[in-house]
């Protein structure tokens, strides 16, 4: 069952596409927002972005940041695990667009590894929503400490903050379709960062992906949902001396709303399988995020998008992040 959220993802979309009636809307409120799982053990893989259409021009730059604040402590009497800490990462990207249905990506990502900042932030929230908060309250506030064992001996220890350039990533995608609803992409990780500071996974990693809109009008305004599955050949890595599984499959499910001339919303879940054999549900089961945010557009091309995320699935990924992202398209 490892591999079912991101199925039920899928599938209970696809229902939702045909329950929507309306005429066609714009392809920004289908287009998913970029949203990272930082947990530090997966981080380093990076499943590759979703390519929405480039409105308003052939081109798309930009600049995204994100943030995720963790705190994990499990362990089943064989395994231990202790995440604490905080993951920024900063990615570059740009894309193209040629012979119209044809998008040319790469994406550059700068992590930061630290105690951070946002403990305080993270309890407020998890109290304000009545939400676990895995026994935080165990450690100091903004330490910074990942540390792994097995049968009581020590496999893995990251106590020191760290910074570089992360795995790039290289993709090619299509879309097709009427309107088109559906982009095929093929994405390629190349590693271009160092495992020993987090910020790669020594290997490369190979991704397949379909992406389906539906824009709607909802309400009168333009809107719609979206939802994509794909898989990675994952590259032999050994990341926190942890074993890596052959395949990933990955999925997402969103809708989006424009109510405003300029300002939109959207929500969005993202899930993966396992990208380890492991025992401990923190490393060996399937991850699922929950996101909330938007986007403010102007005239000259520029969009500004936002978005908070939390883990459906406790521990699976950060306890609290903070998606912000620029982009200029041209």
């Amino acid at each position: 069952m490892r591999v079912g959220v991101a199925a039920a993802a899928v599938a209970v979309t696809g229902g939702l596409g045909l329950a929507i009636p309306g005429d066609a809307a714009s392809a920004g409120e289908t287009s998913p927002l970029d949203i990272p799982n930082l947990s530090p053990p997966v981080a380093v893989f990076g499943l590759p972005a979703w390519d929405g259409r480039i409105d308003g021009g052939r081109s798309e730059f930009g600049i995204a940041t994100a943030v995720g604040n963790h705190y994990v402590l499990a362990g089943n009497g064989h395994e231990e695990l202790l995440l604490d800490g905080e993951s920024w990462r900063l990615n570059l990207f740009y894309r193209h667009r040629f012979r119209e249905a044809w998008t040319v990506s790469v994406g550059v990502p700068w992590y930061r590894h630290s105690g951070g900042f946002l403990d305080d932030a993270a309890d407020a929230w998890h109290g304000f929503a009545n939400l676990p908060d895995g026994n935080r309250n165990l450690r100091g506030e903004d330490e910074l400490k990942y540390l792994y064992r097995v049968g009581g001996q020590r496999r893995y220890l990251f106590e020191e903050a760290s910074h570089g350039i992360g795995d790039a990533r290289i993709g090619l995608s299509r879309t097709f379709g009427a309107e088109g609803g559906f982009t095929l992409k093929a994405a390629l990780k190349v590693p271009t960062g160092d495992r020993s500071a987090l910020t790669g996974s020594g290997a490369a990693d190979l991704a397949f992906s379909l992406l389906r809109r539906h824009p709607r009008m909802i309400g009168g305004a333009p809107g719609g949902i979206y939802w994509g599955a794909g898989a990675v050949r994952v590259g032999e890595s050994k990341v926190f001396s942890l074993q890596t599984v052959d395949w990933v499959v990955f999925g997402v499910l969103g809708i989006g709303w424009q109510p405003l001339q300029r300002i939109g919303f959207k929500f969005q879940l993202d899930a993966h399988s396992n990208y380890f054999s492991s025992a401990l549900n923190e490393l060996g089961a399937s991850a699922l995020q929950a996101s909330a945010g938007g986007w403010w557009k102007s005239d000259s091309g520029r969009t500004l998008t936002f978005a908070f995320s939390e883990d459906l699935i406790v521990r699976s990924a950060p306890d609290f992040g903070i998606h912000i992202g620029l982009g200029w398209t041209f």
